[in-house]
């Protein structure tokens, strides 16, 4: 699974309220607003689910647990365990699959900055610009790409936390609490419930893989590193797990303090960080690499999907021009399922090869990095439009 050179597979092959938040719905949430129903914007509505309960539950709330049902499943199935001929390329269909599934939605944040015009034309640089030089500078410089798939690796892991961390501030906004109410212990609860358990589990000697390619560009001390790192990475585990039970504890107590203040506890908000919170310990710290990575990326995975079809929905109809014909918000959604999954699969065939396939891999490489990065601008770029 180290073999990938992008995304949270590649090692890890990967709204908040302020503008000054990275990563995640934030900016709907921050300023609700009430739009017509097929804006696709987080509605202000009584009920404190972003969009309705059944749709929360499985798309938000509890995804994790369907990615733990079906990783158990698949983990039980060894057709799917077994190296088969897929579309050319000899791969285990269960990592086949969670390359195509991530990739696509790496791929999805595209309808909210280049298909949103009211975004796009405003930023055009950050959109088209920095993508054109940062895929020129991988095609050019074995160092720059390199280095691309190690932060690449790594941003995956903390994007992921900051996803649930921005779901998390919409609940809370929704309940009615004040939008910076809890936030900075809220991201500090996401780096010590994600972040934690992958710096302490066996997901970060993977996650760490593309050190070892630095040996191709003649620089051998990052190897050297890695090896050293490799035979103390253990000794970590009690410090992290103390600090991580000693900033509960002060969590715990901070939030008890804010309901004296008049904070009011969120049932969605709770609900969404045990879960995922229980998902991220258990898989980051517990489960072998492979069942960690699926896991994670899954749920992730399907939380954004869910998201940007929900607030994107009527642009992605506008975009295909069905705004007048029977059944358009279905095509619209067949057209923005099948754009993702090819794009995903095409990422899987020719995109992890950085040495054979330098372009698609470079464009690859940029498409994981520039969701990251738009994540968090364009949610913040958003909140002006609301």
């Amino acid at each position: 699974m180290s073999n990938a050179s992008t995304g949270p597979l590649s090692g890890v092959r990967q709204l908040s309220e302020t503008a000054a938040s990275t990563h995640m719905p934030s900016t709907d949430a921050g300023r609700p607003v009430a739009r017509k129903s097929g804006s696709g914007s987080v509605r202000k509505s009584g009920s404190g689910f972003i969009v309705s309960r059944t749709y929360d539950s499985v798309f938000f709330i509890f995804a994790p647990v369907l990615a733990f049902l079906l990783v158990e499943f698949v983990a039980n199935w060894d057709w799917a365990l077994d190296r088969h001929l897929i579309l050319g390329v000899e791969q285990t269909p269960v990592l086949f699959f969670i390359t195509v599934w991530t990739n696509a939605h790496l791929f999805a944040v595209v309808f909210r900055s280049h298909a949103n015009p009211n975004i796009f034309f405003r930023h055009r640089f950050s959109f088209i610009g920095v993508p054109i030089l940062l895929f020129i500078g991988f095609l050019v410089s074995d160092w720059l790409i390199i280095t691309g798939m190690l932060v690449s690796g790594l941003w995956a892991v903390y994007h992921l936390g900051m996803q649930n961390f921005g779901l998390s501030r919409i609940y809370d906004v929704r309940r009615g609490n004040p939008p910076e109410m809890g936030r900075v212990l809220d991201y500090w609860f996401q780096q010590f419930i994600n972040l934690g358990p992958f710096l302490f589990g066996f997901c970060l000697m993977p996650s760490l893989y593309a050190v070892r390619r630095y040996r191709e560009v003649g620089w051998e001390e990052p190897t050297v590193w890695l090896r050293s790192f490799s035979t103390v990475h253990s000794e970590f585990t009690a410090y992290i797990v103390s600090a991580g039970l000693i900033f509960m504890a002060f969590y715990l107590y901070s939030y008890w303090r804010l309901t004296q203040q008049g904070y009011r506890p969120c049932p969605q908000k709770i609900v969404l960080m045990v879960s995922t919170g229980t998902a991220s310990v258990v898989a980051w710290g517990f489960l072998p690499a492979w069942k960690a990575f699926f896991v994670m990326n899954f749920f992730h995975a399907l939380q954004y999907f869910a998201l940007v079809w929900w607030t994107e929905k009527a642009n992605i109809r506008r975009l295909a021009r069905l705004e007048n014909v029977a059944g358009g918000m279905w095509l619209a959604l067949c057209g923005f399922v099948a754009t993702t999954l090819i794009v995903g699969i095409s990422s899987q065939l020719y995109g992890n090869d950085y040495i054979a396939l330098r372009w698609t891999a470079s464009m690859v490489l940029v498409m994981a990095l520039m969701h990251y990065w738009y994540d968090g601008f364009i949610w913040s770029v958003r909140k002006r439009e609301v």
